[in-house]
Formats: C-alpha cells, structure tokens, sequence
C-alpha cells in the first residue's frame, strides 16, 4: 500500500511513469546488490571464522544474531545519507553540464545522449596468478575512480574493464594520457576513447557507439591510448598531446573500417630556436 501512495504521488507531480520504472529498477539492482554483500560478507568474515574456532553451534547463533542486531539498523541511515550527498552532487554536475554544453546535450524521446566513452582495461593481466590478478584489478579500479575528471563518472567494472562516461570530452581525453603517464604499477592499462551517441537506460549505456569503443580498445596494446576520428579533431586542438596515426582498422562487428589515432603526451623541447 505504501508503495502504491508513493507511485501515486511520483506521478500526481508529474515524473513520468516510464522514468520512474527505470528507477525502480536502479534502485532494485543496487540494493539487490547491497544485500548480497552484506550476506557473503556477513558470512565469509564473521561466520566462517565461529566455525573454524569450533564454537558451539547456539553460540554461534546468538553471537551473529546480537551483530547483527547492533549493525543492521545502522544501515539505512547509513545509505539515506550517502544517497542525499551523491544526489546533491550528480544534480549539481547536471547543471554544470547543461549549461556548459547547450545544444549538445541531446535529450531526445529515446534517451539519447551525445557523450565521451572510454573503456579502460588491464593488458595481459591473465598470465598472473588469481590473487595476484585480484589485486592488480583492485588498485587499477580505485586509481581510475580516484583520478577521473568531473563530471565523468565509472557506468561499471566488468572484470578488468571500466566503462567512462562524461560530457567533457577534452578532459576526458586529457585523462587517459595523463593516467597512462601516471599509472605506472604493472600490468599497463589500455584505454580507447570515442565520442557519439548513447541510450541511457537503467544507469547504464546502450549503442553502437558503446560497442565501438570497446572494440577500440581491444586493439590498443599496454600503456596505449586509442581514439576515433570522431574524437581526433578534440585532441588536435591539445598542443600539450601528441598524435600518431594508426590508418584504418577493421572492428569486430563493424563493417566499415574506422581511423584511430595513437595519443601521448607531447614531449617539451629542450631549447627553441
């Protein structure tokens, strides 16, 4: 019944239906994802060590029923409060990004959004051992959520690969250099940068222009950054970057070949003339 007052109210202030299924959703996925790491969590950290000191199974039971008796209902306050200060922040960078872009913020009837994309993965990290590669994985995460310009944000981790998204593409260019030069632990990072369409659905990006990318960044090697003619008339207009072309490469899926660039950081000349 409360959910139904909330629907009622959602609508009587005028959100559209459709975008609030597309919350529920979010919301569903996230939590769905909170409870799932409270529980292997719960189990793995708290749980399995009782069992291994061998303490009586009722013990056991009131030991984790008086934990999480103290925890849980720090949770939700916990989360309003995360949720209110993340909130405020992406509704200021909308703002930001609105004002800053005009036009090319295109918002059309099926959610499409003119944006940067990156992809940035981990070459050769498979030949490492599980916990090696773990750890790998973790410190490469953490740097690129730790150095990303605003308001480009991480859209998900799929193993070793992170997907960017931002409306600010020379900043977003500017970042993958600037992390190659930067982000010197081992196995090097790769990273692909395209600039197109993408449908915004549920949290996430949709589109040709997202697989695009990450066919880019399938032909990048350690350590190099790639990016598409779509993005290449951007960086010319970096003097601080340099760019090698690659010529045409054939992608995987794509009939038609694309032209990619290689960009580094240019090298200052020790003297002029």
């Amino acid at each position: 019944m409360q959910a139904l007052r909330y629907i009622s109210s959602v609508r009587e202030a005028g959100f559209p239906l459709v975008a609030f299924m597309q919350l529920a959703r979010v919301w569903g996925q996230a939590l769905s994802q909170i409870a799932d790491a409270e529980a292997r969590l719960f189990h793995l950290h708290v749980h399995e060590p009782l069992m291994r000191d061998g303490v009586p199974g009722l013990q056991m039971a009131e030991e984790m029923e008086n934990l999480a008796g103290d925890l849980l209902p720090l949770a939700s306050p916990i989360m309003d409060y995360v949720h209110q200060r993340y909130l405020q922040h992406c509704v200021e960078q909308v703002g930001h990004v609105e004002m800053d872009l005009g036009e090319s913020y295109d918002l059309d009837e099926l959610g499409r959004l003119n944006v940067a994309i990156a992809f940035a993965d981990l070459a050769g990290y498979t030949r490492y051992t599980e916990e090696e590669a773990l750890s790998f994985v973790e410190r490469f995460i953490d740097a690129v959520t730790d150095t990303l310009p605003e308001p480009a944000r991480v859209v998900k981790t799929i193993g070793d690969a992170v997907m960017i998204v931002g409306q600010d593409f020379h900043a977003l260019l500017e970042w993958a250099v600037g992390f190659q030069a930067l982000f010197d632990d081992r196995p090097a990072p790769r990273i692909g940068v395209h600039r197109g369409a993408a449908i915004y659905r549920d949290g996430d990006y949709f589109g040709r222009d997202v697989n695009l990318t990450a066919r880019v960044v399938a032909r990048a090697g350690g350590g190099e950054v790639l990016l598409t003619d779509a993005v290449r008339e951007t960086a010319e207009r970096l003097d601080h970057l340099h760019l090698e072309d690659v010529g045409q490469v054939k992608l995987k899926g794509f009939n038609e070949p694309r032209v990619l660039a290689r960009a580094t950081q240019a090298v200052e000349k020790e003297s002029r003339d």
